[in-house]
């Protein structure tokens, strides 16, 4: 399974991420599960 989301920012992923409110369920997520997180910057050279 593949989920792609859409963040404003590099930081604004990570402060989701590390924030600890989320942190728990991220543990748990985690647990369970293999989990590769990718942070890939959407740009468009021919613009």
């Amino acid at each position: 399974m593949r989920i792609i989301i859409e963040w404003s920012s590099k930081e604004a992923a990570q402060a989701f991420m590390s924030d600890p409110s989320y942190v728990p369920h991220l543990k748990a997520r985690t647990a369970g599960s293999n989990s590769h997180h990718f942070l890939i910057e959407g740009k468009d050279d021919l613009s």
